[in-house]
């Protein structure tokens, strides 16, 4: 009986992992979370997809993460504008990176890329209207 209960209750936990992941894969945006040693606790579809896009190779740390934002330049495809990072298929994501506490206590980074691509276009076509203006 004991067995059968610790059984139900690994199942129970396992299916809401699996629902938590899978919602976490729904989201818009790319998003991973690290552990205080920088291995991946929890880590959406898009982020892998979008470093596969800058690296050519999958996600493994906080540490190689920050390495390859860092080299973003014109050998990768990929340009940084500040906390924007332009992809050659002409999308925009914004980066950012926090730490975050559960309840528990335990400290995590939360790494989010939202997809800017809309608002950068039009902040750029502001920018030169602006130019325009004043040369006028």
């Amino acid at each position: 009986m004991k067995a059968r209960k610790a059984i139900e209750k690994i199942k129970a936990k396992h299916d809401l992992r699996s629902a938590v992941k899978e919602a976490l894969d729904t989201l818009p945006s790319a998003v991973c979370y690290f552990t205080p040693a920088g291995t991946i606790k929890l880590c959406n579809t898009a982020m892998y997809e979008l470093y596969r896009k800058i690296t050519q190779s999958d996600l493994q740390s906080l540490t190689e993460l920050n390495e390859a934002l860092e080299g973003c330049d014109n050998t990768t495809g990929v340009i940084r504008d500040g906390n924007v990072f332009l992809f050659p298929d002409g999308h925009a994501w914004q980066y950012s990176a926090e730490k975050i506490t559960t309840a528990q206590g335990e400290v995590y980074t939360e790494v989010i890329f939202d997809d800017v691509t809309e608002l950068y276009e039009k902040q750029q076509e502001l920018k030169c209207q602006s130019r325009e203006l004043k040369k006028m």
